[in-house]
This record gives C-alpha cells, structure tokens and sequence, in this order.
C-alpha cells in the first residue's frame, strides 16, 4: 500500500513479449483483462520516461500503444 499511486521518474519493462504479457498460467490458461490492468498500471507510473524492450515478437498489449510510442531515436 506504500507505494499506491506513486511515480517514478523512469519505468523499465523488460520482456515485452508476446511469451510474456500476457502471460499464460499453467492452470488458469491466459486471463487477458486482469494481464492488461497489470501492464496499464505498470507503464501509467512512468513520470518522464518509459522504456519497453522485447525480443523476437512484441505483446499484443502493445498494439494500443503503437500509435502513442515514439523510437530511440526520435
């Protein structure tokens, strides 16, 4: 509870993958709303920088974000 609706300035997200988010429970199958929330709220504590890595194929969570994401680069 300490850490309810706190910032950060700087947010990593490693392992966005398709394997990964949303992630699949062995017994429960893959609970797509409730894996979503978790991911909304773990990017939305971003203040000032959001950095999302993956390799091979990205999440499909990251479909609604596309048009918001800028590269490195930019």
């Amino acid at each position: 509870r300490e850490i309810r609706n706190m910032e950060f300035d700087c947010v990593f997200v490693p392992f966005a993958t398709k394997q990964v988010y949303p992630f699949a429970y062995r017994v429960l199958g893959v609970k797509v709303p409730d894996e979503r929330r978790k991911f909304c709220l773990a990017i939305s504590r971003a203040k000032e920088n959001l950095v999302l890595t993956y390799s091979g194929d990205p999440s499909p969570l990251l479909d609604d974000l596309k048009p918001l994401l800028r590269s490195p680069s930019q």
